[in-house]
This record gives structure tokens, C-alpha cells and sequence, in this order.
């Protein structure tokens, strides 16, 4: 019988894929036992057995689990085989025509998720179906690692078995006629997998070796010579972003933040100035754009968010020639020789004080405006790396920079103008920029950049564009330059039309970043003077403000906040503050302490706490000494006050 059926089942072989998926047997699925007697691929009769899914080996040498994960595009990409096999012995598995694959898993909170795993599946009489599935966000990633190295994770599948009796004389004559469109049976079928990979087993290295650094702080140069760090998150299109260099700090008046004090020259006669800068961290408009670049021809990602993230601590170091120089921060802590470090956070400012002769105060001015940019030392990042962050490295220097002249923090005003100009069909296209200080500023340049927003998303972007400006602009205290895009870049962005949306509708959104700003020469001038004159000539008394800086209804048995302040100057008071209370303490008692407190770094005081609450009519004990140094204010804050409560 099998005989005479391969003769006629030679007419349609040619058209198998006719019959793809569907498994020629004699008799009924149903009706089999273990072993299924029917015909193979070759024509041939063979013993059948029926079908389930396991692994399949991957090209991954040394792999016994067929599933790896590795980094691609700055995404997370998970490679998988299956294959089809029986478990009867000397026996072949009937065919699945269509098969669906699932990976579940529990999170850490224990919520159960599920990840359709995508495949081709192809081959007979060895089915294998091979695919891959990418995770965005590497959140994600990690909970499904975090699920598989737990035990918390199977893959479940359900598939078709498709077969055709041909054993019967009817059957075989129905095959033979061309024009016959069989209706094979079918019989659903599953099961699952586990997944057996521990941080200990064999095949965790080769399953997640590729991800080790999934997180790693990358380092570019921008065009002049500036270190770009930045750090792909794979989360929300963030990405961690350090600053390119420090700078002086601009006031409102956009003069530079410095302080010049004066106090006793213990070995000569007459006093030292004592100079102090605030520094903050600066970001470069154009390495931004950089960075955004890179990663946009990497991932083809037009969209972007800087985060100041994936760091542990900050330092800053002083530069060899810097030797023998004070340093301040925030907390007050002082550092009297280059080998002593703060923290500091690229948020945040932090000061460095010089000291100098009366005498070559001026000539210590004029070096710093014309050297433009004298490097006094560096600021070192430990950052995180790795899967979770796990690991550290330090990435630096980002070079401190003293400049009196290019600060940051100009105040400066950028108004993005309507656009009433009929002719050209984006709603903006024009930016106005303000100088809202008290001196001049000169503007090297403005970076422009357009972007189209649709359903609280950025869709595309183009940067990078020119503007209609001759550059360099001097603006004077009060005035505005008009930024414009060209005709040219108008015309253009009018190609970028997308289905029945207009230009109007597309470009939405414009920005505008001006860069290269300086203090003239002669204002700057005219600053150190002022800075110079005031430092000469004014003995200022040493005056605390003491008050709380804490929501007082937090606490509603609290009455009265007691602090007990002194010095090395022979101060001590004792003040008690209530809601809303501040008050002032002379710290500088007599002549010999004013003049020895006109350096900010000598105004040191020691300081305890003790409460009075409505439970007890005594206040409490005063609780342990602490340190503070500041020029002026000092609050009482929670973390003060939380254990006498």
C-alpha cells in the first residue's frame, strides 16, 4: 500500500508547500499510541512520535541554556532557539505547524509579567524556531534577569499538530486531483520550559556576559579639546551628562561672584587679601549637540534628556601650580593645602579662595583677565557602571577654570517671538535675546534647534542651525538681538512635511541657546577696581543670622528651639528661637576679632542645640558640639532638632 501510494505521491510533491505543516499519517491522531506510523519527507514510511519544544542550541559556544543576552545599539537584546522533538525512542516528531512562545516571569514585587517571544520556524523533519526580542529600557531588562537567576521565570508554549489520514483508498485519490484542497485536522498541544541558570551555573557567563557593561560612562573631545562624559541610561532617553568645565559664577549684575577680605599679615606688617570665587559647573551648548548626534546615528533616536546622574561622589583637586592654596565648600570645610579634597556636585557651586599681598592684589587681577582662563585645578567624578551600577571608576579632570570674563550663569533673557509672517508656515522661527545685567555683553553665537512635539513626544529634530546674525554682538545693559533662521533653512524645513500635516503643524517648537558670552575688557576692568576699592577700605563687623529652616508644623509639640553659639573670639550667647523668629549675634566682640574676621575662612563657630516642647515646661539638655562656617546666616534644620525630640 505505501508502494503504490509514493507513486502517485510523486505528482504533487513539487507543491509541498501545499501541504507545509501537515503531517501524512495512517489513521487518527487521537487514535495513536506512543509510536505513529506514518510517511516522511523522503516518502518513505516512518515511526512518528508526538512533538513538545525544548532549547536549542545557539552558536554560543559552551551555552547549555540556548537563550544569550547581549548589548546592541544601546539596547538589550535577548537571542533564543527551540527545536521540535519526541521523546519516543527511534521515532522522528511529527511536524507543529504554528506555535506560540512565551516567556513569564515574577519582578521583584512578585507581579507576574509576560513577553510574547517573536520567531520563524522552519525545517523538516528538525523544526527549530530562532528569534530575538529588544528591551528599550533597562529596567525592564533587569526584572526579567532578576526573575530567571530567582527561579521565577518559564517559558510556556502552545502549538498545532496538523495531519492528513491517508490511509484509506479515498484519501490518496483526493491527493492525487490538483484541484483538491484538503482540510487537514488538527489537535492543539503545549507545555513549558524551565529555565535553570543561577548566578553559579555553568551558563550564567555566557548567557549574560555580553551585559556586563550594559552602563558605561563614554568619553568624546569636542572642538576645543573639551572632555565630553555621557552615559546612555536606556531609560526615557536619558542620558547622564558631566559638565565640560567649571567657571566663575555670575551674579545678577553679571559681574563675576568674588569676595576680597582682609585680614592681619601675622609676619609682615599690614594685611593679605584674601580672594574668593564661587564655581559652577558650565555646559556647552555644542557638546550637547555633539553627544546628541553620536547617539542619534547610533540608535537612530532623535530625542534626548540630560540628567546629572550615575555618580557617586565629586572632588576637586588642586593643579600643581596651585600649591599652597585655601579651599571652601558648601558644608564650610577648609582646605588649606592642595592634598585636601571636598565633595561637590556638578548641581552645585563651590568656592576657592586665593590669598595675596595688598600690594599685588591688582597685578593677581590683571593675571587672571589676561591669561583668559588660568586652569587652577580639576574636578574628579567616581561614577557608576555596569549592569545595576555596581562598579566605579573615576572619569576627570574637568578642568576649574578662573576667568573673569567668561562666567556662567550670565543673566541673560531668550524670548522665542511668534511668528506674523504669513508667508512662512512655522509658528516660530525667530528668538530674542535680552541682556537683563547691569554691563555689557558680548555674544560669540547662538545654537538653534527645532524639534516637533506630537502627544507629549518628540517626533524629529533638526540642530545645529545657522542663524542670519553677524557674530560676535555686543548687547548693553537692556538690550535684545533678534535671532532668525535663514530662508534657506525655512525652505528646507519645508520639505520635512509628514502625511497632511503643514510645516506650521510639524516644526512646533523652536530653541534657542547663546553661547560665547564674555564681559568687556574695560567693564571688567572697572569691576576688579570696584572689588579692589571696597576690599581696601571696609572693616565690616562679623554678624550671624540665626533662625530654622524647617516646616515647624511637622513638629506640633515643638516651642522653642534653644542654640548656644560661640567662637575663639571670646563669644558665647545663647538665643531662644520661636516660629518665624530669627536673630543676630555680634561674633566679632572686640577690634582685634574684626580684623582677623575680614578672611571668610577665619569665621569658624562651634554650636549646640537644645528644645523646649509643650510635654516638658524645662528645656531639654543642649545635645553634642558642632562645627559651622559660614560668612553670614545659619538655620536651624530637621536633622538638627530630630533627636532631642
Amino acid at each position: 500500500m505505501a508502494g503504490n501510494f509514493m507513486e502517485f505521491l510523486n505528482r504533487f510533491i513539487n507543491d509541498w508547500a501545499k501541504y507545509n505543516g501537515v503531517n501524512f499519517i495512517y489513521g487518527q491522531y487521537a487514535e495513536q499510541g506512543v509510536v505513529i506510523k506514518g510517511i516522511d519527507e523522503n516518502k518513505n514510511d516512518a515511526n512518528f512520535g508526538k512533538p513538545k519544544l525544548v532549547f536549542k542550541r545557539l552558536i554560543t559556544a559552551g551555552n547549555p541554556i540556548d537563550f544569550t543576552f547581549r548589548k546592541e545599539k544601546d539596547e538589550v537584546r535577548m537571542d533564543y532557539g527551540f527545536e521540535v522533538v519526541t521523546e519516543v525512542a527511534n521515532a522522528i516528531p511529527l511536524k507543529i505547524s504554528e506555535v506560540e512562545i512565551n516567556l513569564h516571569y515574577q519582578n521583584n514585587d512578585g507581579e507576574g509579567r509576560t513577553i510574547s517571544l517573536k520567531h520563524a520556524l522552519f525545517g523538516a523533519p528538525h523544526q527549530t524556531a530562532t528569534g530575538n526580542y529588544n528591551w528599550k529600557k533597562i529596567e525592564e531588562f533587569l526584572a526579567v534577569k532578576d526573575g530567571i537567576l530567582n527561579g521565577k521565570a518559564k517559558i510556556f508554549w502552545e502549538g498545532k499538530v496538523k495531519w492528513l489520514d491517508v490511509s484509506s483508498e479515498e484519501m490518496r485519490k483526493n491527493i492525487e486531483n490538483k484541484e483538491y484542497k484538503p482540510s487537514p485536522l488538527e489537535e492543539k498541544i503545549n507545555g513549558e520550559i524551565d529555565i535553570e541558570v543561577t548566578l553559579d551555573s555553568p551558563s550564567y557567563k555566557s548567557a549574560f556576559g555580553m551585559v556586563k557593561h550594559l552602563l558605561y560612562w563614554e568619553r568624546i573631545v569636542g572642538s576645543n579639546d573639551e572632555p565630553i562624559y555621557f552615559m546612555d541610561t536606556l531609560k526615557d532617553n536619558t542620558i547622564c551628562f558631566l559638565p565640560q568645565e567649571y567657571r566663575v559664577k555670575a551674579m545678577d549684575t553679571n559681574a563675576p561672584e568674588m569676595k576680597i577680605s582682609l585680614e592681619k599679615n601675622k609676619d609682615l606688617r599690614g594685611y593679605q587679601a584674601i580672594i574668593s570665587f564661587r564655581l559652577a559647573p558650565h555646559i556647552l551648548p555644542n557638546a550637547k549637540r555633539m553627544t546628541y548626534e553620536l547617539l542619534q546615528s547610533r540608535k537612530g533616536q532623535k530625542y534626548f534628556k540630560l540628567s546629572y546622574g550615575g555618580y557617586n561622589s565629586v572632588k576637586f583637586k588642586w593643579g600643581a601650580e596651585m600649591e599652597g592654596g585655601c579651599l571652601y565648600g558648601p558644608d564650610g570645610f577648609k582646605a588649606l593645602t592642595c592634598d585636601d579634597k571636598i565633595g561637590a556636585a556638578p548641581e552645585s557651586c563651590f568656592i576657592v579662595t586665593l590669598k595675596s599681598p595688598i600690594d599685588g592684589l591688582v597685578e593677581q587681577f590683571k593675571k587672571l583677565i589676561t591669561e583668559k582662563g588660568l586652569v587652577i585645578g580639576g574636578v574628579y567624578f567616581e561614577v557608576q557602571e555596569g549592569e545595576k551600577g555596581e562598579e566605579t571608576r573615576v572619569l576627570g579632570p574637568i578642568p576649574v577654570k578662573l576667568d573673569l570674563q567668561q562666567l556662567t550663569g550670565f543673566k541673560t533673557e531668550v524670548t522665542i517671538l511668534e511668528n506674523d509672517n504669513k508667508d512662512i508656515k512655522m509658528p516660530y522661527y525667530q528668538a530674542k535675546v535680552t541682556n537683563t545685567g547691569k554691563y555689557a555683553l558680548v555674544v560669540g553665537g547662538a545654537e538653534l534647534t527645532v524639534q516637533h512635539w506630537k502627544k507629549n513626544e518628540v517626533r524629529d529634530v533638526r540642530r545645529n542651525l545657522r542663524c542670519t546674525n553677524s557674530w560676535p554682538v555686543t548687547l548693553k545693559p537692556g538690550e535684545s538681538v533678534v535671532v532668525s533662521l535663514t530662508n534657506d533653512q525655512i525652505n528646507d524645513l519645508k520639505k520635512k512635511k509628514v502625511f497632511f500635516f503643514t510645516d506650521k503643524n510639524y516644526w512646533n517648537e523652536l530653541i534657542c541657546e547663546p553661547y560665547g558670552l564674555r564681559i568687556l575688557d574695560e567693564d571688567i576692568e572697572t569691576i576688579v577696581d570696584e572689588y579692589y576699592q571696597d576690599a581696601t577700605y571696609e572693616m565690616r563687623d562679623w554678624i550671624v543670622q540665626v533662625g530654622t529652616n524647617f516646616i515647624w508644623e511637622d513638629f506640633p509639640n515643638l516651642i522653642a528651639v534653644w542654640v548656644q553659639i560661640k567662637n575663639q573670639w571670646g563669644v558665647n550667647e545663647e538665643i531662644a528661637l520661636s516660629k518665624g523668629e530669627t536673630s543676630k549675634i555680634l561674633m566679632t566682640p572686640n577690634l582685634n576679632a574684626t580684623m582677623k574676621t575680614q578672611d571668610s575662612y577665619s569665621r569658624v563657630f562651634d554650636y549646640r542645640i537644645a528644645v523646649l516642647t509643650k510635654d516638658n515646661p524645662e528645656k531639654s539638655a543642649y545635645g553634642q558640639w558642632a562645627t559651622y562656617a559660614d560668612d553670614d546666616t545659619f538655620y536651624i534644620k530637621e536633622d538638627d532638632i530630630k533627636e532631642l525630640l
